[in-house]
């Protein structure tokens, strides 16, 4: 059943001159929870700069994301998915072959769902930022024949099966990479067949907002530095979506070495999951370790800018990452950084010029490096100068969005 809000309009709806615009289209079908791609996502909402063509989000479930994008000010069409659709990646794969094959019904039916919608509305360019979004709705855009941009933000290899990561690289008409170190191995035998399909684009992040944030929290993070019984100890933390990939059973493990030489060390897990059995996991952990008093979490925060300003060192231990834009912000606040060789996270790090990098899945590493800044204020200082000066010279939201667009206007062109 298709559900659209009442200020969805066609393909292309006047303006108040009455000109016409053109529909994008941004489908999202992990649409549950605000991670980072979500916050992506609304974030181009309020960033769009493009007065001849109109975004529009079009998710599977009416939940966390859509009602983001509404309070953004977007426009927000619901088309409904089987509940046979709305499980995990893995719960798929690990199926038996007839649950396997009432699957593959069930996408078959929401790709004709989806035709409908598309030849009602008739977007310009459909943009969708993983491959399960790719295969919800490629049947529909290639029968439509509107053209289909992928932004990989990913590890693909980590999360895909390798036939899922065929089908996108074939499907899309232009694929967008955070990092060239994220291009999975056969969109590397693609790129050397057709070079103009790939642009690389780097992450934006609203930077007067992260001003405003860095003010804010400064007096605060001083305050919190030099009163109370803690007064010595080092603030670490984390935000992200607690699931295993994330590591943060690794951060826990970690976190125990550095509280045996530092007692007065504190930190913050700032997210959740829906994954019960893994925050059950690490709720245990931390009490095993004794460090109930010392490990807080901190659940979903609308806050999250805030807090990193606050704290001594931002950790990301994940075993998997594209760019992620917690660092970022970390760097954005002056926060200094450790996070794991993962991804393109080397890369944003300026391979140790702006944060600590360190193997993933190696809890005695990342203590280590733990303790090396939490020892050291004048490392934590420079770090995070350095990071501050390098997001600040070239990860913009503006330059990201008007450099988008250019790639989605570039996908509308050649399918003409």
């Amino acid at each position: 059943m298709t559900q659209p809000d009442e200020n969805i309009e066609s393909r292309r709806r006047p303006d108040a001159t009455g000109a016409t615009r053109e529909t994008v289209l941004l489908y999202e079908a992990n649409c549950l929870f605000m991670g980072g791609n979500q916050n992506y996502i609304t974030l181009l909402f309020e960033h769009w700069a493009d007065a001849a063509r109109h975004p529009m989000l079009v998710c599977p479930i009416d939940a966390a994301l859509p009602e983001a994008v509404r309070r953004a000010g977007g426009d927000v069409c619901i088309v409904e998915q089987s509940l046979r659709l709305s499980r995990y990646n893995r719960e798929i794969l690990t199926a038996g072959a007839v649950d396997k094959l009432l699957t593959g019904f069930a996408l078959l039916a929401y790709n004709f769902r989806m035709y409908r919608f598309l030849r009602r509305h008739r977007p310009a360019v459909i943009l969708c930022n993983n491959i399960r979004s790719i295969l919800m709705l490629v049947l529909a855009a290639k029968a439509c024949r509107i053209p289909l941009v992928w932004f990989i933000k990913g590890e693909m290899s980590r999360h895909y099966h390798p036939l899922f990561t065929r089908i996108g690289l074939f499907a899309a008409d232009r694929i967008i990479l955070l990092s060239p170190h994220l291009m999975p191995e056969e969109g590397a035998r693609a790129a050397a067949r057709s070079a103009s399909k790939f642009h690389i684009l780097r992450i934006g992040v609203d930077l007067d907002a992260m001003a405003r944030t860095r003010s804010a929290g400064a007096s605060r993070g001083a305050a919190r530095r030099g009163h109370g019984p803690q007064a010595s100890g080092v603030l670490f933390s984390f935000a992200g979506y607690l699931r295993p990939g994330k590591g943060v059973d690794d951060l826990i493990e970690a976190f125990a070495m550095v509280h045996r030489e530092l007692p007065g060390a504190r930190l913050r897990i700032i997210g959740d999951s829906d994954l019960n059995d893994y925050k059950r996991r690490l709720t245990e952990l931390v009490a095993a370790r004794g460090l109930d008093d010392a490990v807080h979490f901190l659940g979903w925060r609308g806050d999250v800018p805030r807090l990193i300003t606050e704290t001594d060192v931002f950790v990301l231990p994940s075993h998997s990452e594209g760019v992620p834009r917690s660092i970022v912000e970390a760097m954005a606040c002056g926060v200094p950084v450790i996070a794991t060789r993962v991804g393109g996270v080397a890369e944003l790090l300026g391979d140790g010029d702006f944060g600590l990098i360190v193997p993933p899945r190696d809890p005695p590493a990342l203590a280590n490096a733990m303790l090396g800044l939490a020892r050291n204020a004048g490392l934590r200082a420079r770090l995070g100068r350095a990071g501050q000066e390098e997001v600040l010279q070239n990860y913009s939201i503006t330059v990201h969005v008007k450099n988008l667009l250019r790639i989605l206007r570039q996908a509308v062109s050649s399918a003409v």
